[in-house]
């Protein structure tokens, strides 16, 4: 108990000597407006304690004049302040505004215990005196858009740009308009302008005759200090684009890239100043030190509107921007029209001639296709001008053209309807085919799959489909009422299938909790004697997973090894799965998907889709898949329905160099939230 009586005296006697004790005054105690950093002594009676810290018991130093203070020291502000002994301290250092008000300023020193607690506060009143510059150093930095080497009425200033003035390598950044204003004393400065990159500005290249002016103050202000300054990047193309596709771009700069492939190019981005939505690259490619193209896609509701181009480079290659240069407009039209398969082929699209999905549009000038719909119709949003449409058959169509005109040409103010396109098959009579889709195979659950059948010749006829399930795997439901069951395979009877009619039977089939699952699916087509005249046959196999993403991207063949290799001549089968495991219903999902430039875009064929699906080639390589008024169920009110898929096939490009490597990525759009990327 005596123990701790003789600390409480100990502390209590420190306090009470430290609480009288006075400032006494500041060497040196005025500085002129414009330097930028103090270094001074702050003299006290016996206020100060030396502790194993250079600042001992000091707290806290600042000056203010009314409601303006300058911070000359704070344990948590990183500036140097040495306790000398109990009469003088001195601070290192201090940084002082350029716009603080010049005049009397009043001393304010807190002292803290050995606990970091004040214990203190000291004022000196007109203590220390900002005297008025001897003058002003003034000019602009500012955006030489005609590269004339001044500035124009209508040139932009550049905020945020770096300034140094010696002597005292003082710093400063230009103000919103671009202007500063450096409070300076008598005698020779050199202001330079510095190229930084940081979170403010750009990096961006001298376009005035000199990087820094030498002048002499002599109690008058020196202005016309003036610095011109040119983007880095220079250009962009097109300027202009409709929403809802991917814009294959062409960027040019003053020598900023190098490198193949992406090459020095980080990520970019397109943005619209009154959105919070940022358009990021999804693919570039380096021309040239001076070009480079690139795709961001579009979503159908992107703000309309001006954007800015901002593109970051790797290394100290740094950040540029390209004001105001695109704009997305809104539609002003549509070009549509149906093919349909022209039984009697008289060029003429007649009441029971059913529409062809799939078939593939191409549209020029704007160097994109579209594919039509489950019941053969196309529609692509277009601006008005001249357009030609014309039906495009892939390196494997069966189909010849029987209407009278192979193109349309167009100069729309407006929507063009019946721009049809007839056509007739060049298969055998009961040619068919059947296409076999597997959801996730989520052990122990259902999983839903799906058989797309279709009538490819030119008479309708009877026949069969039938699923021969794992024996592992049981029945629960199908859309269609199954005709039979034999063992592990279930058959579906059908009469009279019209040519080219897609049809779809959805099963779904309890799995169990690991292995791997293989299925078979075949189409049997039949004269009208019941004798066989063509088969079709699909597999699939599976491995059955416990956790998986739900959105995913796979192709077939998967490939030999490690490196997943093909041969050249092999269809690569791409299936883009996604599931809605929001919180409502989705109206519409879009799918957007970048083809590798090694893959011959006239190969393209769609194969099959959980709903029916509006298809979109552009030559820039782009897929893009939009289920309009899908209405997918979100997974926690209907689980099984809240899959759907798109399959497609593509080949390589004729003379791909051996081992070329073929990458893909898709971006899946539920209505109009962010972009999932898929593996």
């Amino acid at each position: 108990m005596k123990k701790t009586y003789s600390l409480l005296l100990i502390l209590f006697s420190f306090y009470s000597k430290t609480i009288h004790a006075q400032l006494t005054g500041m060497i040196p105690n005025q500085i002129t407006l414009g330097t930028q950093t103090l270094s001074t002594t702050i003299t006290a009676n016996n206020l100060f304690v030396v502790t194993s810290t250079p600042s001992g018991n000091l707290n806290e130093a600042y000056l203010y004049q009314g409601a303006q203070q300058i911070n000359l020291y704070s344990v948590f502000a990183g500036i140097s302040a040495t306790v000398n002994g109990p009469d003088s301290c001195t601070i290192q250092n201090a940084p002082i505004p350029i716009n603080a008000q010049t005049g009397l300023y009043n001393l304010v020193v807190k002292t803290q215990d050995a606990f970091g607690q004040v214990i203190t506060q000291d004022t000196l009143q007109s203590a220390f005196t900002i005297l008025p510059p001897d003058g002003y150093l003034q000019g602009t930095v500012y955006e030489d858009i005609n590269l004339n080497r001044q500035r124009d009425g209508s040139e932009p200033g550049i905020n945020g740009f770096y300034l140094t003035l010696q002597p005292g390598n003082q710093y400063y950044t230009s103000a919103v308009n671009g202007n500063f204003l450096m409070p300076v004393a008598n005698g020779t400065h050199t202001v330079t302008v510095n190229n930084i990159n940081n979170n403010y500005t750009d990096l961006m290249f001298l376009s005035s005759d000199s990087a820094s002016y030498t002048v002499t103050m002599n109690n008058a202000n020196i202005g016309g200090l003036d610095f011109g300054m040119r983007r880095g990047l220079t250009g962009l193309a097109p300027v202009q684009s409709v929403g809802g596709r991917t814009i294959n771009f062409t960027a040019t700069s003053r020598g900023l890239f190098n490198g193949t492939g992406s090459g020095n190019i980080g990520f970019g981005y397109l943005h619209n100043s009154a959105s919070p939505d940022y358009y990021y690259l999804t693919s570039s490619n380096v021309l040239d030190s001076n070009t480079f193209t690139f795709n961001i896609p579009l979503p159908s509701n992107a703000l309309l509107g001006t954007y800015h181009l901002r593109i970051y480079l790797s290394g100290s290659n740094g950040s540029h921007f390209l004001p105001n240069c695109f704009t997305v407009v809104p539609y002003d039209a549509f070009l549509q029209g149906n093919i349909y398969f022209d039984i009697n082929q008289n060029g003429l699209k007649d009441t029971l001639e059913p529409g062809l999905p799939n078939e593939r549009v191409n549209i020029l000038p704007d160097s994109g296709a579209g594919f039509s719909s489950q019941n053969g119709d196309y529609s692509i949003a277009v601006l008005n001008g001249n357009h030609t449409v014309s039906w495009t058959p892939t390196p494997t169509s069966i189909f010849q053209l029987s209407s009278d005109s192979a193109a349309f040409s167009v100069n729309n103010t407006g929507t063009v309807t019946g721009l049809d396109f007839g056509l007739t098959t060049t298969n055998p009579d009961y040619t068919c085919d059947i296409q076999l889709t597997g959801g996730f195979p989520r052990c122990n659950s259902g999983v839903w799959y799906y058989l797309n059948y279709v009538n490819k010749s030119n008479i309708p006829f009877n026949g069969r489909v039938y699923l021969v399930k794992d024996p592992s795997s049981s029945y629960f439901y199908s859309t269609v009422t199954p005709s039979s069951f034999s063992g592990d395979t279930i058959f579906w009877n059908f009469i009279g299938l019209m040519p080219f009619t897609p049809s779809t039977i959805q099963v779904t089939l309890f799995i169990p909790g690991s292995g791997v699952l293989n299925y078979h699916a075949g189409m049997i087509a039949e004269d009208g004697s019941g004798a066989v005249q063509f088969t079709d046959l699909a597999t699939l196999s599976q491995t059955i997973l416990c956790s998986f993403d739900p959105n995913d991207k796979s192709v077939t063949p998967e490939g030999v090894g490690q490196e997943h290799f093909t041969l050249m001549a092999d269809w690569l089968e791409y299936l883009i799965r996604f599931q809605n495991t929001g919180t409502d219903t989705a109206f519409n999902v879009t799918i957007f998907d970048h083809l590798s430039n090694d893959l011959d875009l006239n190969s393209f064929e769609l194969l099959g889709s959980s709903s029916p699906v509006s298809t979109e080639v552009r030559q820039n390589g782009e897929a893009i898949f939009t289920f309009a008024n899908i209405l997918l169920p979100d997974s926690n009110i209907d689980e099984p329905n809240s899959h759907g898929f798109v399959k497609y096939r593509i080949k390589m490009k004729q003379n791909v160099p051996d081992f070329t490597t073929v990458e893909n990525t898709a971006f899946i759009v539920f209505d109009a939230n962010a972009p999932i990327v898929t593996n």
